[in-house]
């Protein structure tokens, strides 16, 4: 069942920015379908901020777009198999 990539099938790769930061955070969570709610667990730093994840859309002519997510159940939108997000101040 594998597909020649390095990462074991039952993890996945989660990057994110953080706070317009140019470096992104990158870690490896175990599960394929991580939620809002795990992913905020990831953050060292507490306080209010906004997530956005990236996603392919035909919505706009670059074919992708970066999806706001508020709800902590919500399952993240996974790009080119790993979850690339941004997470900003309020």
């Amino acid at each position: 069942a594998g597909s020649g990539s390095a990462q074991p099938c039952d993890s996945i790769v989660v990057a994110y920015y953080f706070c317009g930061e140019p470096i992104p955070y990158r870690t490896l969570v175990r599960g394929r379908a991580v939620t809002l709610g795990q992913f905020k667990e990831l953050l060292t730093k507490k306080g209010n901020y906004r997530y956005y994840f990236k996603k392919v859309s035909d919505e706009f002519d670059c074919g992708v777009v970066f999806e706001e997510v508020r709800e902590d159940d919500t399952v993240l939108p996974v790009f080119e198999e790993k979850i690339i997000g941004k997470v900003e101040k309020v």
